[in-house]
């Protein structure tokens, strides 16, 4: 009960010993004593010691693996994870813990490769392997390879409906709009009412990006049927205000913009992108104070959120507040030093402060970052 001084007697002891079988022993007991005390550094020391005398240990190898992870090292606990995957001692253990870790750091395609090995283990659960390889192939975006599998699996669990949900995401994401819906309302007649509130709202989620593409499309009766399902389904989506006070604003109709994303606000009021919007048609109306309001409010809670403090100097340039101005687009430029918009922004400033000596410097630069810069060009061409 006191690891520490039995850390030095042992310490002392490998000086003693000379085969490899003693240190071996020795260092694998120093190891453990250290994790004890929770002095991890001492215990890879001693665990490498192992392998230099060892180097393919399966033991020391895992053990060492456990330290990496307990000090929260996965690149080095998934290259040691790798070799006991190589090894012909490899475990169902380890390859699941490899895949985990390789899901974990998004290394999505060695992940799929690990599930090959792990199915052929007769203890492997092959319907929850291809349940996570299905949700990868949403994560990477092959959507077909996605259906075709989430299909396969539902053959043998068709009562699945974690699994239905994950199929009409995949179909979503194919623009399968009708696909998706049918899924959607069969699992709404036919699962637990505790969960019907949950699929109606994902329901009208689709409903919504169902309206948006058909928006785009200039297919606009229709847009806004399908935008009315989703309103029908869940009336508090507020998603649906905000896309169609987005398509208002982007048809000057600002009435009915503010009128949609002020519902959205009162839905959702910590949404920044339906600030932002909302900030966009107080500009159009000329209603800087407010658009300032809701950029400070943002910035208040995003600190660094560059297009907030963007939206601010513009409002103070249009405000004709040029030092204001100039502290903001400074701002941006400290967080990234190449953003053209800001850079012209300070020289803007800077002209109108009748502060001259830095605009050689600044429109410089933002000819090199952008040759076709207009303001820089024009700057330089009323200087020859």
């Amino acid at each position: 009960e006191q690891p520490t001084m039995a850390i030095e007697i042992y310490k002392q002891l490998l000086s003693k010993y000379t085969t490899k079988e003693d240190l071996k022993n020795t260092l694998f007991v120093l190891a453990k004593l250290y994790e004890k005390v929770n002095d991890f550094q001492g215990a890879l020391i001693a665990y490498n010691n192992i392998l230099s005398l060892e180097p393919d240990d399966f033991k020391t190898l895992k053990d060492l693996k456990s330290v990496y992870l307990k000090m929260n090292k996965q690149e080095e606990a998934l290259e040691i994870l790798r070799k006991l995957a190589a090894s012909d001692r490899v475990d169902y253990e380890i390859l699941e813990e490899l895949m985990s870790l390789l899901y974990k750091r998004k290394e999505y395609d060695e992940f799929i490769e690990t599930t090959k090995h792990l199915v052929k283990f007769p203890n492997a659960d092959i319907e929850s392997i291809q349940n996570i390889i299905a949700k990868v192939f949403l994560k990477t975006e092959r959507y077909q390879e996605s259906i075709e599998l989430l299909n396969k699996i539902l053959e043998q669990c068709p009562e699945n409906w974690y699994l239905k949900q994950a199929l009409a995401q995949a179909h979503v994401e194919l623009k399968e709009y009708e696909e998706a819906i049918t899924l959607y309302k069969e699992l709404i007649e036919t699962e637990d009412p505790s969960k019907t509130q949950m699929l109606k709202s994902n329901l009208s989620a689709v409903f919504c990006r169902y309206g948006s593409f058909l928006y785009m499309d200039r297919q606009f009766s229709k847009a806004f049927e399908k935008f009315q399902l989703a309103l029908r389904y869940d009336p508090k989506n507020a998603d649906v205000f905000y896309q169609l006070g987005y398509f208002n604003y982007t048809t000057k109709n600002y009435a009915e913009a503010f009128t949609n994303v002020q519902r959205a606000l009162e839905l959702e009021p910590e949404n920044s992108q339906y600030k932002f919007l909302m900030a966009d048609i107080y500009i159009a109306q000329d209603n800087l104070n407010e658009a300032l309001r809701l950029y400070k409010e943002i910035l208040k809670k995003e600190r660094g959120n560059k297009k907030a403090i963007l939206g601010i100097a513009d409002i103070y340039v249009k405000k004709i507040q040029y030092e204001d101005a100039l502290e903001f687009y400074t701002k941006i430029v400290e967080l990234e030093e190449n953003n053209v918009e800001a850079l012209c922004g300070m020289a803007l400033c800077l002209k109108n402060l009748n502060e001259f000596d830095d605009l050689d410097e600044i429109y410089q630069k933002v000819i090199e970052l952008d040759p076709q810069n207009a303001a820089a060009a024009e700057y330089f061409k009323q200087k020859e």
